[in-house]
């Protein structure tokens, strides 16, 4: 089929890659303006944009979607069907109209459950043991459309954000190819969702990466680092300074003090978490680069024992 990729970042590059790689044809991509970014506030070209750009595909890269100009690089193009994966903005009601076929979506979880921006991250939050990726038709509710094909994915007990990201967009660029083929050959057919089993997958905020000792479990802290690992981020506080939280574990170590104190043991960082006490793999000190317990360590010299980390700044 003639295809029109929709999509930005990282995490659609590999479904763009797959589609490439298929006996698809991409005929051009649509993407978001290059923008500002770094210390130097360079303009960067989107992930997508980069790729398209070996591959000598004509680009698009409207302000808004919806707008003369998409209609028209589109009745250019002439598709089978548009794909969209992390495009980054909502398409209109002319845009979802279907050519050959509806638009389709890859979207990294097992619709119904978690509709919404961030499924990757809630799942891991919510502590879910499995989760996947859907693909299907688009409509003007979000992430409501009839389901084409699914994955059932095992998430690790340890796994973060950004490496279930790197593993599922593999997986969504794969299923993306297959869904294709099916809708070509007539064997996928669109099943509709159970509305009443959505649940919602938010946009992440930074106040949810502070991390409360006193009132949660260290499963569930753990669930948060790794969550809103790298953006936002978990972090707690030390003098006043904010301490990010990057990698933790679970823990069978017997809490010390009151929540929030924090001890070493041989190398290692435990810190005393409701009922529970969590391990700290690695941090960062507001201002410093990423360190291990022992620089931590090394870097506390002048506080004195039981050291604790505060709920708040000072």
């Amino acid at each position: 089929m003639k295809v029109v990729f929709f999509g930005s970042p990282e995490f659609a590059v590999a479904s763009l890659e797959a589609l490439l790689a298929s006996h698809h044809e991409v005929v051009g991509v649509v993407t978001q303006p290059d923008r500002p970014a770094g210390r130097g506030l360079k303009m960067e070209p989107p992930a997508v944009k980069v790729l398209a750009l070996k591959h000598n595909l004509p680009i698009l890269q409207p302000e808004k979607v919806n707008c003369e100009d998409t209609y028209a690089f589109l009745d250019k193009l002439d598709p089978d069907i548009l794909t969209v994966i992390a495009y980054g903005g909502f398409l209109g009601k002319k845009l979802l109209e279907p050519r050959r076929f509806p638009p389709v979506n890859v979207h990294p979880s097992l619709l119904p459950d978690l509709r919404g921006a961030a499924p990757m991250q809630w799942a891991l939050l919510r502590g879910y043991p499995r989760t996947g990726v859907t693909t299907q038709f688009m409509v003007k509710e979000m992430d409501a459309g009839d389901v084409l094909l699914q994955t059932n994915d095992e998430i690790g007990e340890n796994e973060n954000a950004a490496e279930l990201q790197n593993r599922l967009k593999v997986v969504g660029g794969e299923l993306l190819v297959r869904t294709l083929d099916g809708l070509a050959d007539g064997s996928v057919k669109p099943k509709p969702q159970d509305a009443s089993k959505a649940t919602l997958a938010p946009l992440l905020t930074k106040e949810q990466g502070l991390m409360r000792f006193a009132h949660k479990h260290a499963a569930v802290l753990h669930d948060q680092a790794r969550g809103l690992y790298p953006w936002p981020g978990a972090y707690t506080y030390l003098q006043g300074k904010r301490v990010k939280i990057l990698r933790t574990l679970n823990s069978l170590e017997t809490p010390r003090g009151r929540p929030g104190t924090f001890w070493f043991e041989r190398e290692r960082l435990f810190v005393t978490c409701h009922q529970s006490a969590l391990e700290i793999l690695e941090l960062q000190i507001e201002g410093k680069r990423a360190m291990l317990p022992k620089e931590f360590a090394n870097g506390i010299g002048s506080l004195n024992p039981p050291y604790s980390f505060d709920q708040e700044p000072a």
